[in-house]
């Protein structure tokens, strides 16, 4: 029996090295392909906290001329468009006006006037903070 089975599974082990070098390097390119994308696209989620270009500045100004500031002005300095719903904007007991509708450009602000103090303002797009200010009104 022994010389029976003897060439037949010497013809087969040339095959099935062959057939398990090809699964090897399917697996090792697969693997590598799925490593090269989480690098590329992050390491999940959706972007949140992600960084970003955008610059926001806020200032204290002068609107009546009388030597005091009185109104808080929040401009978008610079950065691409931004949706409305990515930037938040927290400025506790702070009512702002004149709110882009659709989307923030380069040069866009919107004002409040809250009396005088000190008025903390940040701003974060995407979850990331790009402005952490406080603001002093009625000097």
């Amino acid at each position: 029996m022994k010389r029976l089975l003897g060439p037949e599974l010497r013809r087969d082990n040339e095959g099935i090295s062959a057939v398990i070098g090809a699964i090897l390097m399917v697996a090792v390119t697969v693997m590598l392909a799925a490593t090269v994308y989480t690098v590329v696209n992050g390491f999940g989620g959706d972007g949140v906290g992600a960084p970003t270009n955008a610059a926001f500045k806020v200032q204290a100004i002068d609107t009546d001329d009388d030597g005091v500031t009185d109104t808080m002005k929040l401009i978008y300095v610079s950065g691409p468009n931004l949706d409305v719903g990515k930037v938040r904007i927290v400025a506790p007991g702070v009512s702002w006006v004149g709110t882009p509708s659709a989307t923030w450009s380069a040069g866009d602000f919107i004002t409040a006037a809250p009396g005088a103090g000190g008025w903390p303002v940040t701003v974060s797009v995407s979850g990331a903070t790009v402005l952490d200010q406080t603001v002093n009104l009625g000097e």
